[in-house]
């Protein structure tokens, strides 16, 4: 199964602390495969650097893009 990743359940699951963290644990983990796209990680840039800061973002984003379990998507519309 390879899942796309809310950019709001995104940020809830960065925080150490956060009771969502297991999610992001997972995906740093390798424990499943998520699709990305330039869009969504446009939209993860943007979401999270309003929340916490751009350098966090720019991390973050870059090592989603970067990950083994990352799936490149083109979308395409009909």
């Amino acid at each position: 199964m390879i899942v796309v990743i809310d950019s709001n359940c995104l940020s809830a699951s960065i925080g150490k602390s956060s009771p969502y963290r297991w999610l992001f644990d997972a995906l740093r983990n390798k424990e499943f495969e998520f699709g990305i796209s330039t869009d969504i990680l446009a939209e993860y840039e943007e979401h999270l650097a309003t929340y916490y800061s751009l350098n966090l973002a720019q991390n973050v984003t870059e090592g989603l893009l970067n990950s083994r379990n990352a799936i490149l998507v083109s979308p395409s519309f009909f």
